[in-house]
């Protein structure tokens, strides 16, 4: 990236980036479930059944978290992203 660049050409640049790699991305980390035990402790923590998922990418932790029996909405700033999270997940709210 380079030096000098305003915050939103920033955005753009990292937007751009993610719009470039998705189904790369989703082919590679998908099915990880590394993150899946951090997920959990969070998940206790939480004395209602709605999380937000703000930066959900293809959607994998939305799924795991609904899985989880909690309600989902995913945010992101990568429209590709979203199509791909869109397409696994009809019945999740994603924007």
């Amino acid at each position: 990236m380079k030096k000098n660049l305003t915050i939103e050409q920033k955005k753009k640049y990292v937007i751009d980036d993610y719009n470039a790699i998705v189904q790369e991305y989703t082919e590679e980390f998908f099915d990880d479930k590394s993150d899946e035990k951090y997920i959990d402790q969070f998940l206790q923590s939480l004395e209602g059944k709605n999380v937000l998922d703000a930066g959900c990418g293809n959607g994998r932790d939305c799924k795991y978290i609904n899985q989880k029996g909690f309600k989902v909405k995913g945010i992101d700033l990568s429209k590709e992203m979203l199509v791909i999270a869109k397409k696994w997940f009809l019945r999740l709210t994603l924007k």
